[in-house]
């Protein structure tokens, strides 16, 4: 756990402000709002855990919700702030453990992760945290990023970097490890079609690296109107699930 928290805070303490940059991820997290956008209520209290550099949190701030972002690395959080600072918008900044949320029972409208599931052989417990500090009828959501193919990280086997821990997921899963957490009404589909990021040859390429923003933005309704389809699920990068807190 050491380890893979320097990691993390090695990661995170050379990331700048992303808020701005119009790469892939910020185009995925465009589409993860829109998918967000329709399960929260006015000015919801929100709660992001693993919040890394909180580009989602902040982008739901800017639509009025009250974001609350958690990660374990205090780099993470300061990479979170210069996003928020960066838009003018408040936030919340809290370090602590996934596995011991340091919050009250029934105290969001809203908690969610993006690509943090994935990252521990058993997540159940995280997720039930998230459940407790749910209001009843709260909305959790989440994208979950398994070890599979995806046409994104095509050729990523060979390019060298530290190991990261990622475990497999399939749909039912996932839809049972959020039933076992005690939501109801779960929906998971797959998304995340996009053209590989990285190439042999050209991994410090800038020129490449802008033409394939430039080719994401320009395919970005095309990409969309792939997620949920067999096709995701074979090349997708992520599944995007949501369920509820009984009332």
């Amino acid at each position: 756990m050491g380890e893979a928290r320097e990691e993390w805070a090695s990661h995170w303490r050379n990331v700048g402000i992303s808020m701005h940059e119009r790469d892939v991820y910020y185009y995925m997290d465009s589409v993860k709002l829109s998918y967000a956008r329709p399960l929260l209520r006015p000015r919801s209290r929100c709660l992001e855990v693993g919040s890394g550099s909180g580009r989602l949190s902040a982008l739901l701030a800017l639509e009025g919700h009250q974001l609350t972002c958690l990660d374990y690395t205090a780099e993470a959080l300061r990479a979170a702030r210069r996003n928020f600072d960066a838009i003018n918008m408040p936030g919340r900044f809290v370090q602590g453990d996934a596995f011991m949320l340091p919050f009250s029972i029934d105290s969001f409208d809203a908690v969610f992760s993006t690509g943090l599931l994935e990252h521990f052989r058993d997540p159940l417990p995280i997720v039930a945290g998230m459940v407790r500090v749910l209001r009843p009828g709260g909305v959790f959501f989440s994208d979950i990023v398994p070890r599979k193919f995806s046409s994104l990280r095509a050729f990523d086997f060979m390019r060298p970097g530290p190991p990261v821990f990622e475990r497999s997921f399939t749909r039912r899963e996932i839809v049972e490890l959020l039933a076992m957490a005690g939501l109801k009404r779960i929906r998971v589909f797959p998304g995340g079609v996009f053209p590989p990021l990285w190439l042999p040859l050209v991994i410090r390429s800038k020129g490449y690296r802008r033409m394939h923003s430039q080719l994401v933005r320009a395919m970005l309704p095309l990409l969309r109107r792939l997620d949920g389809t067999r096709l995701a699920e074979k090349v997708g990068f992520y599944w995007f699930c949501s369920a509820y807190k009984e009332s």
